[in-house]
């Protein structure tokens, strides 16, 4: 996978420069193969795991002490628990527990999942998944059915997702703004229940330790969702054996990739007060790279300004990067809210090495103010997945992979770029106020 696509390679990469922006690039690379490499040896298992003979699979997977010593409590006295799971490799394993734990009985034990879209691998995915007395229900219709178990005392397995969309509730993984479920911390509070995780570790090639542990929480939804997070965080970045295991090549961050809402943060609910509270931060981090490539006219690039100060305030994680002649440092040193001025080499081909340069800096948005055929063509040199830029009527911009059509009333305004950019701003999702000096 890390070889054939090249999709999936950058978006593992990336994932890794943005979660561990001190770490060097030759880590980040080196994970990323890991993971995918771990990534097909699942997939390969998953394929296997119907045809595996119980000897076999007892050689793959064992339990580790923590779960062997929760189903002996769990025996003597039943409590409603609540299991969380996280995108590691060797899910499956999770599904073997009827059989690994023998001669211990398993407790009622079901799954929430979300069905394939395909009827044939989704029949496939329950047959080999119930195969030990896994209950597998389907997340919408299920849902009674997990709230029944709970209720007699059983447990429910579910995953606690990272890229839930508008629907989830807003937090920080790795100290970047994803999009998260509230549904375990739901499922804890209604119904009492102790709060666990499960999660399988990689020995070997098909050799893996099925493991579980508590996990301490204040018996709310928001705590309880805070508390699960928290939890992936600190295993992702204090073990490096299960950081190659989560899977870096899915887009875990999707909720910052709209590119109508690119420039403020949205969802159903906002958690980030909460989480921030909980670490101890003033502010979030400032972990969503947004490069802007200043217009080379001093006079035009000076009223910039209040535009990058509502980026700034609209979008609470936003890095704000300029690029721009030599000549605009000074300019770049008047507005707080700019991290970092980079100054643009001479034109030709040190210029264009510096921009095939910036493709391993991971930007997440190039905003192009400068209207010039060459700087739209060294901008795309970065590979940066979203280009903004305006359109003038009449004027095409290929380079750019998203643009704002500037109506002809507003064309015609001479020397005031602000009057441009901002209803360019406006339709990238900006909502804070552009405040004139």
């Amino acid at each position: 996978m890390y070889v054939l696509f090249k999709k999936r390679r950058y978006m593992g990469t990336q994932n890794f420069s943005h979660a561990f922006p001190d770490r060097p690039l030759a880590w980040h690379r080196r994970m990323c193969r890991e993971s995918c490499r771990r990534l097909g040896e699942t997939a390969m298992l998953s394929l296997a795991a119907p045809f595996l003979s119980e000897k076999r699979i007892r050689r793959i997977g064992r339990l580790t002490p923590g779960v062997t010593t929760w189903l002996a409590e769990y025996q003597q006295s039943p409590r409603a628990t609540v299991f969380g799971t996280a995108h590691f490799a060797y899910w499956e394993v999770q599904t073997w527990l009827g059989l690994l734990s023998h001669p211990i009985r398993m407790p009622e034990f079901g799954i929430l999942f979300r069905p394939l879209d395909n009827p044939a691998l989704n029949a496939f995915m329950l047959e080999t998944r119930s195969r030990f007395g896994m209950h597998l229900l389907a997340r919408r219709e299920g849902l009674g059915d997990a709230m029944g178990i709970l209720r007699n005392k059983g447990n429910v397995g579910l995953l606690f997702d990272q890229n839930t969309g508008q629907r989830g509730a807003l937090l920080t993984l790795c100290g970047r703004v994803c999009s998260v479920t509230e549904l375990p911390g739901l499922l804890v509070e209604k119904h009492h229940a102790d709060l666990r995780v499960f999660y399988p570790r990689r020995r070997g090639f098909w050799r893996v330790d099925f493991c579980s542990e508590p996990i301490e929480h204040d018996g709310t939804t928001v705590g309880v969702t805070i508390a699960l997070n928290r939890w992936l965080e600190r295993i992702l970045t204090d073990d490096e054996n299960m950081c190659a295991s989560w899977l870096w090549t899915h887009d875990r961050w999707k909720i910052q990739n709209n590119p109508d809402l690119r420039f403020r943060l949205e969802a159903k609910r906002d958690l980030l007060a909460e989480d921030c509270a909980v670490r101890g931060w003033s502010a979030l981090p400032r972990r969503t790279r947004v490069w802007v490539r200043l217009p080379d006219d001093p006079v035009l690039a000076a009223q910039a300004g209040p535009l990058l100060q509502a980026i700034h305030e609209g979008r609470r994680d936003a890095e704000l990067t300029l690029v721009g002649e030599g000549n605009l440092a000074g300019l770049a040193r008047e507005w707080p809210c700019v991290h970092r001025f980079v100054p643009l080499p001479p034109a030709g081909r040190d210029r264009d090495r510096f921009f095939l340069d910036c493709r391993f800096a991971y930007i997440d948005v190039f905003l192009v103010l400068s209207e010039t055929p060459e700087a739209d063509r060294e901008v795309a040199l970065s590979e940066t997945k979203q280009r903004f830029g305006l359109v003038r009527p009449g004027q095409t911009r290929p380079a750019l992979t998203h643009t704002y059509e500037v109506p002809a009333e507003l064309a015609a305004s001479a020397g005031d770029a602000l009057a441009l950019w901002e209803p360019m701003a406006r339709r990238f999702g900006l909502q804070a106020p552009v405040v004139r000096r």
